[in-house]
């Protein structure tokens, strides 16, 4: 009997995952997309993404990662040509900075083979990956600056630069799945060519190509002077990124040595220093 087709949007994320999923994925009429784990099936979806990325090896279970996907596929007959799933946490983790292991792939693998399974993977110039990344970070209430997050020798900065090596990670999902069931979009080209990538990912999937996309507005990410207010107001409030926000007497330190600090600075750009010490000794 022939497997039914189903593909899987593993990510990363930033690469336009949001728009494939609202503006495509859950559209064509070829593809019955069983949305995200945010959206339709919360649970059950959730439940099998928290198994697939965090389930110790001793207990994790793929007969009980393929009933979850069973169960889901049963409530959805249908005769469209491809199931289509999407989850960009499962190539970057859950929350975006700490970073899956590879092992992920051999999980998927085994979660899903009752189907025909696809991957689609997308990509991004590592720099603007890592901009886009710190200002999700500071959106979610982070107060380091770029340097200590990204560049430090700790676990997690570690796992977040290790991630960015694609060359590796799709490799292993090409020898995982076979080379002709991977498909790997650059975000930049999606960006400025949409409907050429379009184009070959319909090819890949088998189904009939859309009508050109629509080019809505990109999102902006945040400015340097918006990311200095955001990580200073962040730096008394709570958050899963900033368990230890400083004390109100804190506040107050803080607050002081930013103003001198401002204060200093206006007075060195328009050389209002060394005027006043002009004028004093001139009056000595």
């Amino acid at each position: 009997m022939k497997k039914k087709k189903i593909f899987i949007n593993i990510g990363f994320p930033k690469t336009a995952t949001t728009w494939l999923q609202n503006e495509f994925f859950s559209t064509h009429q070829d593809i019955e997309f069983l949305g995200k784990s945010s959206r339709k099936h919360v649970q059950q979806l959730t439940r099998l993404q928290m198994n697939l990325q965090n389930e110790p090896d001793i207990t994790f279970s793929p007969k009980k990662s393929r009933d979850t996907v069973r169960n889901i596929i049963r409530k959805h007959p249908t005769e469209k040509k491809i199931y289509g799933v999407s989850y960009e946490g499962l190539s970057f983790g859950n929350g975006g900075l700490m970073p899956s292991s590879l092992y992920v792939a051999e999980r998927l693998k085994e979660s899903f083979k009752d189907f025909d399974t696809r991957i689609i993977i997308g990509i991004r110039n590592q720099t603007s990956m890592l901009e886009s990344y710190y200002n999700q970070y500071i959106k979610r209430g982070g107060r380091l600056p770029s340097t200590k997050l990204l560049f430090s020798p700790n676990k997690r900065s570690v796992a977040l630069r290790s991630k960015l090596f694609y060359h590796t990670f799709i490799t292993h999902y090409q020898h995982v799945f076979g080379k002709e069931n991977v498909f790997v979009y650059v975000f930049e080209e999606f960006k400025s060519e949409p409907a050429k990538v379009l184009k070959q990912l319909c090819k890949f999937l088998g189904i009939s190509e859309p009508p050109t996309p629509d080019k809505k507005k990109q999102k902006q990410g945040l400015s340097k002077i918006t990311i200095s207010i955001h990580r200073f107001l962040n730096t008394f409030l709570t958050s899963k990124l900033n368990e230890s926000p400083l004390s109100p007497l804190s506040w107050l330190t803080s607050l002081s040595a930013m103003l001198l600090l401002w204060f200093r600075q206006i007075l060195e750009k328009f050389n209002i220093s060394s005027q006043l010490q002009k004028k004093t000794h001139r009056k000595q």
